[in-house]
Parts: C-alpha cells; sequence; structure tokens
C-alpha cells in the first residue's frame, strides 16, 4: 500500500504540475459570455454543446460567468451573427437587432464586415481585433455545427460565415433586477446560423471578452443535435497537465515498488 505521506508528496506534485504546465491562455477563459434563448416557446435549452434554437428570427441574449462587469473597463456589447457562406444570397442579407438593457435601444443594422467570408483560424484575427480576455473563437469550434444542420436539411455544405456586426453601446452585466443584454432579431437567418457576442472596451479595436465556443447560439432544424465542441484552450492545457502529473505519480510509485522488491 502507498504510504499516505508518498500520497500526499505525490498530490503536491501533481497539482504543481497543474499550476505550472497551464498555459497563459487559460487565463483568458476565466470570464466568458454565454448565450441563452429568452422566448418562452419552442422550447430552447442548452445542450452542453451550442444552444440550438429552432426559433427563427431567433430572440435571445446573453449572461457572463460570473455575471458582472468584473473585469470590464467601459464594456459595450458588439452583436455578431455568422451567416454560412452561400455568397449569391447569404452576404447580401438585410438584417437589424434590438436590444434590451443595452446603451443603444433603437434597431441597430447588422453590417456585413466583408465581402471575403472568414474560413480559417480565429474570428479576431478574421475581424483584426486585439485580444484582452475571454476565449478564442476558431472556426472549428462552430462549422462542423453549421454542416450538421445544412446536412439535415439536404443543402450545400458551407466552408465559413459571412459576419455581421453591430455595437449596442454599453452594458451592465447581473444588475439587480437582471440586466443582462436580450436581442429580438428583424428577419429570418439561414439554418446553420451561429450567434455570438463580443465585449468591446474602451481601447480601440480591442475584445475584453467573448463568448464561449460551447455557449454560442445556432439556428437549428428540429431533431438535429450539433456535435460537441472542440474544447476550450484552457480545458486542454488542464487536461494535459493532468495527464503529465498522473504519468509522475505512476513513474515513482513503480519505482518505489522495484526498490522494496529489490530490498526484500
Amino acid at each position: 500500500m502507498l504510504n499516505p505521506k508518498h500520497f500526499s508528496l505525490a498530490a503536491s506534485a501533481a497539482l504543481g504540475a497543474l499550476a505550472l504546465a497551464t498555459p497563459p491562455a487559460l487565463a483568458l477563459t476565466q470570464e466568458t459570455l454565454h448565450g441563452f434563448c429568452s422566448q418562452a416557446a419552442p422550447l430552447c435549452q442548452d445542450n452542453g454543446t451550442i444552444t440550438p434554437t429552432t426559433l427563427n428570427p431567433p430572440v435571445f441574449g446573453f449572461t457572463r460567468s460570473p455575471d458582472s462587469n468584473n473585469n470590464l473597463t467601459t464594456p459595450t456589447f458588439e452583436l455578431l451573427y455568422l451567416i454560412p457562406d452561400v455568397p449569391s444570397t447569404n452576404s447580401a442579407l438585410s438584417l437589424t437587432a434590438t436590444g434590451t438593457h443595452t446603451g443603444l435601444t433603437a434597431a441597430q443594422n447588422e453590417t456585413l464586415f466583408s465581402a471575403t467570408a472568414w474560413t480559417s483560424g480565429d474570428l479576431l484575427a478574421y475581424l483584426g481585433l486585439a485580444q484582452t480576455g475571454g476565449p478564442n473563437n476558431p472556426l472549428d469550434a462552430y462549422l462542423p455545427s453549421t454542416r450538421q444542420e445544412e446536412t439535415a436539411a439536404g443543402i450545400a455544405l458551407s466552408n465559413g460565415y459571412f459576419v455581421f456586426e453591430a455595437n449596442f453601446g454599453s452594458v451592465t452585466f447581473g444588475g439587480s433586477p437582471n440586466t443582462d443584454p436580450t436581442f429580438v432579431t428583424s428577419a429570418s437567418v439561414p439554418l446553420g446560423t451561429v450567434i455570438l457576442g463580443l465585449i468591446e472596451g474602451a481601447a480601440a479595436n480591442s475584445v475584453q471578452d467573448a463568448t464561449a465556443n460551447s455557449a454560442a447560439l445556432i439556428v437549428d432544424a428540429p431533431g438535429v443535435t450539433p456535435p460537441p465542441p472542440l474544447p476550450e484552450p484552457g480545458t486542454l492545457g488542464i487536461l494535459g497537465a493532468g495527464l503529465v502529473a498522473f504519468g509522475w505519480f505512476r513513474s515513482r510509485k513503480n519505482r518505489k515498488f522495484g526498490i522494496e522488491a529489490a530490498a526484500a
């Protein structure tokens, strides 16, 4: 049996390995935005991957974890629609959205960021924005879900997204009564559209917080379950560090038993 003292040392070393091996990117995932459906029906619930909604036009909102403006400086809310890249139609959409609990409450036009679709890399790199907080948003966190929706509907598969964006001004998360921002979209959007938010700050072209990959919303075909998203970078770091620590512990244990067996 492993001596409790040895177990304590091994546990301490494992925790130390976790702390040392966790990459700097983990600091960017401590506070994140989470989308939610705000309509009464049809039923829409977070399924642990990417939240599907069959209501189209979508009605939704965003909360924050923790639900406050903690570590935000003069935050403003940027609402993004990732529209599947069917160039002949989807890049020409005309969309507005109306916000509640936002600095700008009138309907805002969602404008096309670029006629060239986002087809690789991280979203913020595509948008030319610097990130000071929140998780990364790589294309592969969303595209498999969109393609599954398109496959179920028997339509052509997308290779990326046209990004439509609008800034809704200042936001205050977690007020009393609750002041998390909610939104109503003016028109239907294509199947597989992904909706997410960013928190911009005082510095030009900077993002203080972003939507967790597993907490965006997707416009859903009834009965289609999106595939699991990629793990957040911080989660991968913790998993890798845990495996390293476990390997170290097993190696130490085997060496100890070998020494004891030889002595016997």
